[in-house]
């Protein structure tokens, strides 16, 4: 892939964004560029949702992610890949009528499965990521001799998961830098005690 093929890249990405919001009868929140190309004649059932400064304000994240990998001549890491996903998924989220939000985020580990497929046949991921399975992944927690487990669907909700729980350590530990995340491990040496994280697959 090069640079050229951008626009048909991140067209091709939206595209399925589009068809997801679609399929769920999601709306986003109208901008002004969509309402005043609908007042100007254009049908509103046939106009894009995601249209007009919507459409960069999604893409771009896209855009950057791949350039950098394209100028750096490196395949994307899952974990990258993943961070792309959450991104992408925040930014619908800006956007979306506050009602859709819920649904959206409930159901979005099927359009992120699209979305990497789209990135591996493009040639950004050396590896293509395994489809959605019911509780394929389980993230084990280690507080000093306490362990706790919790089963995610996918690689990318176990990922959010720990993520979202070693920031919330962090943070609970007054910030301490004592700590340090990775693709699917995390650990932290709190004040008083020490935490450690894994993603495991579910065979």
């Amino acid at each position: 892939m090069n640079t050229n093929e951008l626009a048909e890249l991140k067209g091709q990405m939206i595209d399925s964004i589009e068809d997801y919001l679609d399929q769920h009868s999601l709306n986003l929140i109208d901008n002004e560029e969509r309402l005043s190309a609908i007042e100007d004649g254009e049908d509103e059932e046939s106009c894009a949702k995601i249209y007009g400064s919507n459409y960069d304000y999604i893409g771009e994240l896209i855009e950057d992610r791949a350039t950098q990998s394209i100028q750096e001549h490196t395949y994307m890491r899952e974990v990258e890949a993943f961070d792309l996903m959450l991104a992408i998924r925040n930014r619908v989220c800006d956007l979306l009528v506050p009602e859709d939000i819920t649904l959206f985020k409930e159901h979005f580990s099927t359009l992120s499965d699209t979305l990497i497929d789209t990135l591996f046949n493009w040639g950004l991921l050396k590896d293509k990521a395994p489809q959605t399975k019911p509780y394929g992944y389980m993230l084990v927690e280690v507080r000093e001799r306490d362990i706790s487990t919790r089963q995610c669907r996918t690689k990318l909700e176990a990922y959010e998961l720990l993520k979202n729980r070693y920031e919330k350590i962090v943070h609970e530990n007054d910030d301490t830098d004592e700590g340090e995340i990775g693709d699917f491990w995390s650990w932290v040496n709190g004040n008083y005690e020490n935490y450690d994280s894994q993603i495991v697959e579910i065979a």
